[in-house]
């Protein structure tokens, strides 16, 4: 499926309701050129989540926001260089929590390592003035 967005605004709103009913146990990986709308799409989540304040971890690498009944990881791995290096900050105990929502931002690094049957793939465009969305999973 393929969506198109005029603002950050209409994209945040179309997120909050794609994540509803929490996706519980899925592995969210965004794909896109910078300030394509990966962490503005994830901000639909955390606002559904309650969470206020949301960034990108690009220099923590992982946030990870606690709740009742699971956890939410929102992973950026722009400045990761190699497997390993994503090994250890905890990546696959990450991976393998299946009462989590993950989101992973510059995937690429770890796709070989993310269990497919949980996978769900968003690649991100930016077309003019607007965002277009890839979903895949």
């Amino acid at each position: 499926m393929i969506l198109e967005f005029k603002s950050e605004k209409k994209m945040i709103n179309f997120s909050k309701s794609f994540f509803y009913p929490l996706p519980i146990g899925k592995i969210f990986v965004l794909s896109g050129d910078m300030g394509s709308g990966k962490t503005s799409f994830l901000k639909g989540l955390a606002l559904n989540l309650g969470i206020s304040y949301f960034t990108s971890p690009t220099y923590n690498i992982v946030n990870v926001y606690d709740f009742i009944n699971f956890k939410f990881y929102h992973i950026d791995l722009y400045r990761v260089s190699s497997l390993e290096e994503f090994e250890l900050v905890g990546g696959l105990e990450i991976l393998m929590d299946l009462d989590s929502i993950i989101a992973i931002e510059w995937p690429q690094i770890a796709l070989s390592i993310v269990p497919k049957d949980r996978l769900f793939s968003l690649t991100f465009k930016i077309v003019g003035s607007g965002r277009v969305v890839e979903l895949n999973g």
